[in-house]
């Protein structure tokens, strides 16, 4: 599934700038942000791990995140799910490439 989107959203901006050491901090957040988007009840989402999430740096600038979260189904059923967040950075705009 390819998506574009991108994200200008204050929180971001703050997450960014407070983790300014870490530079794996921002990828993870952008994932984040770009499931809640797609999950069929956000607010019901757990992240696992969240800050030990794999977030791999390509020499093509590909990004890649691993997230790992439970959230409520459209059944009502909770279920823990892993989602690959494939994005670049062009301007300091994350965009999202893919999700597998």
């Amino acid at each position: 599934m390819a998506i574009g989107i991108a994200v200008s959203d204050p929180e971001e901006t703050q997450q960014a700038e407070a983790a300014q050491d870490d530079p794996t901090s921002t990828p993870r957040y952008f994932c984040r942000y770009a499931i809640e988007q797609v999950l069929h009840d956000p607010s019901s989402a757990e992240w696992i791990d969240y800050r030990e999430w794999p977030a791999f740096f390509q020499e093509d600038g590909l990004i890649t995140v691993t997230a790992r979260y439970r959230a409520t189904n459209a059944f009502g059923a909770t279920v823990t799910e892993q989602t690959v967040c494939d994005m670049r950075v062009d301007d300091d705009e994350y965009r999202l490439i893919e999700f597998r």
